[in-house]
């Protein structure tokens, strides 16, 4: 026998304390790839990240799309087609006008508000309650069918007379020649083509319909408005005074006819709103024109008494002419004063010079002087006179002045200057009494001008008032003209261009609202995988397994693909004695067996040769899965990291545990053990699930006696030892199932028994319970070597994996690494196992 496993008192190299995790305790071990990868990728958001993140809710978003584009497809399969008819309108500028067939356009300007824009003003009248009643009343739409197969079109000549707010149904019946009508106690009968007529209905059915039976449904007047103005559209036309109406109906005989009905009853209430404008107009207009004839004439007396109290005809006109001829006057005397002041001078200068000379020369030319003719004339007598004694006193032979010619001639121009001077004075003299008349002229003009602008003014005043009170006369005999006129030919602002002669099928982009649908079912599916990927608490992968426990992630354990075949006897492993995940203990726990298929155990059991009976060749039937599937090559991987973490110290015993049930941990021991068996080592599985074993069924040996029975002294060793079909693999089943597990695998029985067996194997296997299901796991792992913590992958908790590792590190337990088993493929093949499909080509 080997030493114990464990002895208290020797210690272990490298333990951790009591109570911490541990993992700076563990072995080195190689970082995993994903590891290096996101270290490499600096843990950014990548393809792959989301990829992993939406494999295992591919079902999901499939049923999140399937399911929208479903509820598409059947809403668009619901949908009835709808048919759009339009018309054109012309709103034209908001003046009255007049047919070209009356004489051309008269038009006034508008008194409304300039800023409005009458196009749209006129769009408010068009979608108005008043004109969709007008087409209600008119087209009988207060009468809708309900029934399928017989449209609201079929009937024609449709009048509604019943009361505004009542609501009824009328029900047909369509015999081989006519049609019965019921309502309520009442009913008509009629042939086809012939009006039906029903209390207030009247209605005409021209042919007799696919359909037997039919029912009409009779509307509110206010109901029907309304329904009419959901399906109606107006839209002006940009740049233009055109209006777009448009209708939407399931029925485009309906759609055509309504919209034409809606049109219609525009332009007839335009034009009857009109017409009562231009009345209204008219009267009012005849009541302003008979008070200002009035005004009037009161106003043209005023005038004429005034006229003649003043004897004027005009008094603006007197007093122009009396301001004109005090201006002449005030003209006249500038003058005269003018002439005065030159006869002066120039009788100053004869006085001055006695001699004539180029001063008295000038002056005599003025204007003045030579318009009398007797100075004129003087003035040429004395220049003769000085200009004969000149000549004689001039010159070589000129003569004395004492010559009696001489003296003569100076005596004759003195007598010519002496008469000059006289005339002169009386020239002054008569100017003098002009200016004076004058003034006597002008100031009684100016006495008679000063009375005349009270008179002009009160005259103005009134002359005025005559003349305003006859344009304003005269306009309103010209509105009133135009206003009769325009009541008369009944005309308004809308004018019908084209109305609504067929009805288009309006697009409902199916394909487009489907490619919506798509893409909306994948979002809301991508959404969901990504919610419940963010709340889910589960260790994942590798990463998350090292990174939330601090322990090594030695191996990912992939799907088990494929089975254990036998024929004849089913030498090697017989997969119908194989048992479900249920029978590890899949039934308590963590909810159940939560419908997942069985795995088998055995995952390199097939890949190994068995020994045939009496040493014969090992039996061609015993098939399986292929010894380098992923699975397989997972395990071997496992068993080689377990080889080098013996670095650290021996690993002759090793507990195989998990934190919950369902978690694989059976099927990892029994994988791993057939691993180191294959490598050459003599291993013992000992099945230490005293409440639930599984691995003598599991591998197809005998149940007792086993580790129970030799525990309490009913059997010796090495009683209770199986040969397994693998060569190299024993196995110790547990024995009978005991209550008090927990204290016979802590007792020194067991402690003995597990170092008798250790010292015979190169390893020892320990199948437990899991760590938070029971304490077995705990007591073990305290004496084991190594404790190998397995985990499912998206199932274990986080915080459960951690409680667990807590446990064992808390009794010293050795945590070699942890194993992360994916038998639900909920791993992306390229973030867990994609190294694991390398497999022999030859």
């Amino acid at each position: 026998m080997s030493e114990p496993l464990h002895d208290p008192s020797r210690g272990r190299p490298g333990a951790p304390p009591s109570g911490a995790l541990g993992s700076q305790y563990a072995p080195p071990y190689a970082p995993s790839y994903a590891t290096a990868a996101r270290e490499a990728a600096g843990d950014r958001l990548n393809l792959r990240r989301v990829l992993a993140a939406l494999r295992p809710h591919a079902a999901l978003v499939a049923v999140f799309t399937l399911l929208t584009v479903g509820v598409t497809a059947f809403l668009i399969s619901r949908e009835v087609p709808t048919y759009r008819a339009r018309a054109l309108v012309q709103v034209v500028d908001p003046r009255n006008v007049l047919p070209k067939e009356l004489g051309g356009t008269v038009t006034e300007q508008a008194t409304g508000d300039q800023r409005s824009d009458p196009v749209l003003s006129q769009l408010v009248v068009l979608q108005g309650r008043g004109v969709l009643g007008e087409a209600v009343d008119r087209d009988g739409l207060r009468l809708v069918s309900r029934q399928a197969g017989f449209p609201r079109s079929r009937l024609t000549d449709v009048q509604v007379t019943l009361p505004a707010e009542v609501r009824d149904v009328v029900r047909l019946s369509f015999g081989p020649t006519g049609v019965l009508a019921e309502r309520g106690a009442e009913s008509a009968r009629a042939t086809y083509g012939a009006p039906v007529v029903l209390g207030g209905l009247r209605f005409v059915v021209p042919s007799r319909p696919a359909v037997s039976t039919a029912a009409l449904a009779v509307l509110p007047r206010e109901d029907a408005i309304d329904s009419v103005g959901h399906a109606l559209r107006a839209s002006p036309r940009e740049g233009t005074n055109g209006v777009d109406v448009e209708f939407t109906s399931s029925d485009s005989v309906a759609a055509v006819r309504v919209t034409n009905g809606v049109v219609d009853a525009f332009q007839r209430v335009d034009a009857r709103t009109a017409q009562q404008d231009a009345r209204r107009r008219h009267i009012f207009l005849a009541e302003q024109l008979v008070d200002v004839e009035k005004l009037l004439a009161t106003a043209q007396g005023q005038l004429t008494s005034f006229r003649q109290r003043a004897q004027v005809y005009d008094s603006r006109d007197q007093l122009v002419a009396e301001q004109a001829n005090l201006l002449q006057l005030d003209t006249q005397r500038e003058q005269l004063e003018a002439d005065r002041r030159t006869y002066q001078t120039l009788l100053d200068a004869l006085t001055r010079a006695p001699r004539g000379g180029g001063d008295l020369q000038a002056l005599v030319s003025a204007g003045a002087a030579t318009t009398n003719p007797v100075i004129a004339q003087l003035y040429a007598q004395v220049v003769q006179y000085e200009t004969a004694r000149d000549s004689l006193t001039s010159g070589e032979w000129g003569r004395a002045s004492t010559n009696p010619d001489v003296q003569r001639q100076a005596a004759l121009a003195e007598a010519a200057r002496a008469r000059l001077i006289a005339a002169t004075r009386s020239q002054l003299a008569a100017l003098g009494a002009r200016v004076g008349s004058v003034d006597v002229q002008r100031g009684r003009r100016a006495a008679v001008l000063q009375t005349l602008p009270s008179a002009e003014a009160e005259e103005q005043r009134l002359g005025q008032q005559v003349g305003t009170l006859t344009n304003t006369a005269e306009q309103l005999r010209s509105e009133y003209q135009k206003a009769r006129i325009a009541e008369a030919v009944e005309t308004g602002q809308v004018n019908v261009v084209s109305g609504a002669t067929r009805a288009e099928l309006v697009s409902t982009h199916r394909g487009a609202r489907l490619a919506f649908g798509l893409a909306l079912g994948l979002l809301l599916g991508v959404a969901a995988a990504f919610l419940i990927d963010h709340f889910n608490t589960s260790i994942r992968n590798r990463d998350e397994l090292e990174t939330v426990l601090q322990i090594p992630g030695l191996a990912v354990i992939p799907p088990v693909e494929g089975g254990v075949a036998t024929r004849g006897n089913a030498r090697g492993l017989d997969v119908r004695r194989l048992p479900s995940m249920a029978r590890f203990g899949r039934g308590g726990g963590r909810g159940g067996t939560r419908g997942r298929r069985p795995t088998p155990i055995a995952a390199l059991a097939a890949g190994t040769s068995f020994d045939g009976e009496d040493g014969a060749a090992p039996d061609a039937g015993a098939t399986g899965l292929h010894h380098a599937s992923a699975a397989a090559e997972a395990y071997r991987a496992l068993r080689t990291n377990l080889l080098y973490a013996q670095t650290s110290g021996p690993l002759k015993t090793l507990v195989v545990t998990s934190p919950a049930a369902a978690d694989g941990k059976t099927t990892t021991a029994v994988n791993l053990s057939v691993a180191f068996a294959q490598q050459g080592l003599r291993v013992l599985l000992i099945d230490c699930d005293l409440r639930r074993p599984a691995l003598a069924a599991a591998l197809g040996v005998q149940a007792d006696p086993g580790v129970t029975d030799l525990l309490l002294g009913r059997a010796e060793l090495p009683a209770g030892i199986y040969a397994t079909r693998v060569p190299r693999l024993d196995l110790l089943p547990c024995g009978t199932a005991r209550g008090d597990a927990a204290e016979l695998l802590g007792s020194p029985q067991m402690r003995g028994l597990v170092d008798r067996v250790a010292a015979e194997y190169d390893l020892v296997v320990m199948d437990t319970p899991p760590v938070l299901a029971a304490s077995d796991a705990v007591v073990l792992a305290a004496r084991a070597d190594g404790v190998l913590l397995v985990l499912r992958a998206g199932e274990t908790d986080r915080g459960a994996a951690q409680f667990a590792l807590q446990q064992l590190t808390g009794v010293r337990a050795r945590v070699v690494g942890g194993v992360l088993n994916d038998p639900d493929a909920k791993l992306a093949r390229y973030g867990g196992y994609a190294a694991y499909g390398y497999a022999y080509a030859g």
